[in-house]
């Protein structure tokens, strides 16, 4: 649904454009210099469904007491090891460093984590003990433990919890005539699954080196996942229909995700390189979402490869935004911190302690000379970097509206791209600046409504 609606506007809209005519200083040219209005809508289709709930903490059945026959040991289990998945350039610094989630958890949280990650990397079935604790910590740890490890593509967003003997087990895998729980492939399965993904990472990691710099591992890999990725409308409309899709296997092996995917590829691809990323939940276009946080150069941004991908272009304008800018069309889920027990128990949306992200130093827009500060600096902000571009034989540019710039993409009114430009005489300044070979005579416009960013190209 995604990739047809694209399509469609674009079509429509090079036939139906309303076009505005310049006149170069210098008469450049006889050709009249025009601005073709392209818009780039992602639909509100649903990009964070869950099974039976809109829980981003994950579901679970609460069961009052278990039989005696259907508590496991923690022995034994399928073998697992980082190295099946994780290729062999990367760092095992980078591997076995603590998540961002666990590291915000109390020691009792800490604790349950650890055991549930035994159960997860072993793919146990049946309930397993893990000891006196409350529901409301079980269920924190279960969702610190699936954020701070987008490699366990097999571990589902579900989980069965129950009492025994005045402790408590849960079970990822368990199957009776009430519940129906289980992995999302065999360990089998994932022996093969895990050397897939593996030459996956491997030739991901192909687009960076180590000389480059932070800034330039994450933009590398951010446009590689994204030169490389289909949106899965199928499974954003329901998820049996590809529960790969929510998973980091699903976007980097499969090339077809949802936001979920989207964010969890982004996460792994992060740490295969060293640099710090969490996830985010929350809501943007009216339906749940998931996006990605992460640390560059010793400060956190907040970047939404979802809306950053689109089938005509790679865009960048979710690329290291700070929260006050996400915020125009995002929506954030509490920390968890603030629920009550019983709000947890219940599986209401929540974040594990969120970086807050205030920096503007590694801002796309910044760092390419496109960030727009205000209404009145656009003018000379756009007609710079055409002239820039132009000059280096680049056909394109990307812009930034500031997080205290008024001004977001659209096509109508005042403050529209297209009555931008013609206040500014955008194109008829440029020009002055470049020869008659280097002169820009059409501009087109694209961008997602509503944000903070657009694309000019020529």
């Amino acid at each position: 649904m995604k990739k047809t609606t694209a399509i469609i506007l674009l079509i429509i809209c090079l036939f139906t454009f309303t076009a505005c005519s310049y006149t170069t200083a210098d008469d450049v040219s006889s050709a009249a210099n025009t601005v073709s209005q392209i818009e780039t809508k992602q639909d509100n289709f649903n990009i964070f469904p869950r099974p039976s709930s809109s829980s981003s903490s994950g579901d679970a059945t609460i069961i009052s007491s278990i039989p005696a026959d259907d508590i496991q040991e923690l022995s034994g289990g399928s073998p697992y090891s980082s190295d099946d998945i994780f290729p062999q350039q990367v760092k095992a610094e980078f591997i076995s460093r603590d998540g961002w989630c666990y590291s915000a958890l109390s020691k009792t949280q800490q604790s349950i984590y650890r055991r549930m990650d035994k159960i997860a990397t072993g793919m146990h079935t049946g309930f397993i003990v893990l000891g006196d604790y409350q529901m409301s910590d079980i269920v924190v740890a279960f969702s610190a433990l699936r954020t701070d490890h987008p490699e366990y593509y097999w571990l589902s967003n579900q989980f069965a919890c129950g009492y025994s003997s005045g402790s408590t087990a849960v079970a990822f895998e368990y199957k009776n005539e009430n519940i129906d729980i289980s992995y999302l492939c065999t360990p089998e399965e994932r022996t093969s699954f895990n050397d897939k993904l593996k030459y996956a990472l491997e030739k991901f990691l192909t687009s960076v080196s180590d000389d480059m710099s932070e800034y330039e591992k994450e933009l590398a890999l951010h446009d590689a996942l994204l030169n490389t990725l289909i949106y899965d409308n199928a499974a954003a409309a329901d998820s049996a229909n590809d529960p790969f899709a929510f998973t980091a296997y699903g976007a980097l092996v499969n090339g077809t995700a949802v936001c979920e995917g989207y964010s969890r590829a982004f996460q792994l691809l992060m740490r295969c390189v060293g640099i710090e990323c969490t996830l985010a939940t929350g809501s943007s276009k009216e339906q749940g979402h998931m996006w990605n946080k992460v640390k560059i150069g010793g400060e956190w941004y907040n970047v939404d490869t979802t809306w950053n991908d689109d089938d005509a272009y790679v865009f960048h304008t979710y690329f290291n935004i700070t929260d006050s800018m996400i915020e125009i069309d995002h929506s954030v889920h509490p920390d968890y911190s603030t629920l009550s027990s019983e709000q947890l128990e219940q599986f209401e949306d929540f974040n594990i302690a969120l970086p807050a992200c205030t920096s503007l130093q590694s801002n796309y827009g910044t760092i390419n000379g496109s960030y727009i500060s205000s209404r009145e600096d656009f003018a000379e902000v756009t007609a710079d970097v055409l002239v820039k571009s132009a000059k280096s034989g680049i056909s394109g540019a990307e812009f930034v509206f500031g997080e205290n710039c008024p001004l977001t993409f659209s096509l109508e009114g005042e403050d529209s791209i297209t009555s931008l430009l013609e206040e500014g005489e955008v194109l008829r300044n440029a020009n002055r600046e470049l020869s008659r070979s280097e002169s820009i005579k059409n501009v087109y416009i694209s961008g997602i409504p509503g944000s903070k960013g657009f694309l000019l190209k020529w």
